[in-house]
């Protein structure tokens, strides 16, 4: 039983290996096409990117999100 559990884990990791080039291109676009619409409101991906997850934001991203349409402000409200 330990075996056929070692040749999944090692199918599904081949699996993974196989696609990493297609995440990491998605990866890449998305925060590309995200930093281009970010400079209409004058920040940039850095000033929303939280490495520690800290919920609060910064002073940037609230003066940003200030000056977006106030659906968006409103987080979809």
């Amino acid at each position: 039983m330990a075996s056929a559990t070692y040749r999944i884990a090692g199918s599904l990791l081949a699996l993974a290996r196989m696609f990493q080039p297609l995440a990491s291109w998605a990866q890449r676009r998305y925060q590309a096409n995200l930093a281009e619409q970010l400079k209409d409101w004058g920040l940039r991906y850095d000033d929303l990117y939280d490495p520690l997850m800290d919920l609060v934001g910064s002073c940037a991203a609230a003066a940003g999100l200030g000056k977006g349409p106030r659906r968006t402000a409103a987080f979809g409200g």
